[in-house]
C-alpha cells in the first residue's frame, strides 16, 4: 500500500527549504493517523500544549490580541484553527501567510475568508505595510530553516513585525526528539511517535539534521511514502537564546504537566509516548 501526497505540519515561510512546503492532506493525516490511533491521540496532546501556549501568551500580553499573524500557516490545521476558536471576537482579520498556493486554497476551503486574510507569499519579502502584531505564531516553521543565517533573518523579520508588547508562540521539535538514544542510529529509518519516518544524517550540540517522510513499512520490509524532505531540528535552548532572547523574554510550556493533567490515563497515547517530540516556546517583547 503506497501513501501519496501526505505530510505533516505547516509549510515554509521563506528563507528555508521550499521543497518542504508540500504539506498535503495534513487534515486527513491528523484525523486518521494512517490508520494508527496512537498518532491521532498524540496530535491531540500536541494541540492541547499549543493551546496552553496561547493561554500563556495572552497572560503575558495582559489582554486578548487584536492583531494576529500566523507564519507558515499551511491550510490552518496546525495553528490557525485554534486561534479562530480561542478569539471568536477578534476585531481584525487574522493574517495567515504561506508560500504554498495549494495550502492557501485548502485553508480557504476549510475556514473561509470572513475572519482570515489569506496571503500567498514569502513572509521574508512580503510588504506588511509597517503593520505590527500583538501575537505572532509559527508551527513547524523553524525546523525548515537550516542555517544560523536563515534563523537570524527570520528572527529579525519577526522582531520587525512584533508590536511593542507583542507575544509569540512557536512550536518546534524537542531536544528529546533530536538527541541520540537507544533507538537512534545514523542513516537508520526510524518511525517517530509523530507519525513520520526519519533518517538522521548529522548531529551536534546545536542541531540535528535528518530527512523525513510519511508512509508505511510493508510486510516485506519495503517502505512506501512521500518524498524524503530535509529537516533541521535545533536544540530548543540554543534556538531560544541564540536567536530570540535579545528581544523576547522566552519561556516554555510545561508539556509534561499537560500530559499528566490530561493524558496520563489515555491507554492509547501511553503505549507509544515516552517524551514529547515538540516544545512550545512562548515569549513577550522585553
Amino acid at each position: 500500500m503506497s501513501v501519496k501526497d501526505i505530510s505533516s505540519g505547516g509549510s515554509g515561510a521563506g528563507g528555508g527549504d521550499d521543497g518542504a512546503n508540500d504539506w498535503k492532506n495534513y487534515s486527513t493525516f491528523r484525523k486518521d493517523g494512517l490508520g494508527e490511533p496512537v498518532f491521532v491521540h498524540a496530535y491531540s496532546y500536541m494541540d492541547r500544549c499549543f493551546v496552553e501556549g496561547l493561554n500563556k501568551a495572552e497572560s503575558k500580553l495582559g489582554r486578548e490580541p487584536q492583531h494576529i499573524l500566523d507564519l507558515a500557516c499551511g491550510a490552518g490545521d496546525g495553528c490557525l484553527k485554534f486561534i479562530l476558536e480561542k478569539y471568536p471576537k477578534c476585531e481584525n482579520k487574522i493574517d495567515a501567510i504561506d508560500i504554498d498556493a495549494g495550502q492557501i486554497k485548502r485553508g480557504i476551503d476549510q475556514f473561509g475568508n470572513d475572519r482570515v486574510n489569506w496571503i500567498c507569499s514569502d513572509a521574508m519579502s512580503y510588504d506588511f505595510n509597517e503593520k505590527k502584531y500583538d501575537l505572532i505564531t509559527a508551527v513547524w516553521l523553524h525546523n525548515f530553516l537550516h542555517t544560523e543565517e536563515q534563523q537570524q533573518l527570520m528572527a529579525c523579520r519577526i522582531n520587525s513585525l512584533l508590536s511593542e508588547n507583542g507575544v509569540v508562540v512557536f512550536l518546534i521539535p524537542s531536544a528529546t526528539y533530536r538527541t541520540p538514544n537507544s533507538g537512534w542510529e545514523m542513516d537508520y529509518r526510524r518511525k517517530e511517535i509523530s507519525g513520520w519516518y526519519s533518517i538522521w544524517k548529522q548531529h551536534d550540540k546545536r542541531f540535528s539534521r535528518c530527512i523525513f517522510s510519511v508512509g508505511k513499512t510493508e510486510d516485506d520490509g519495503s517502505y512506501k511514502g512521500t518524498e524524503w524532505k530535509p529537516m533541521t531540528c535545533w536544540d530548543p535552548l540554543y534556538f531560544a537564546t541564540q536567536f530570540y532572547s535579545d528581544f523576547i523574554d522566552v519561556s516554555f510550556v510545561d508539556t509534561k504537566r499537560v500530559y499528566c493533567q490530561s493524558y496520563i490515563h489515555d491507554p492509547i497515547i501511553s503505549m507509544g509516548l515516552c517524551e514529547p517530540w515538540f516544545e512550545v516556546l512562548v515569549g513577550r517583547r522585553n
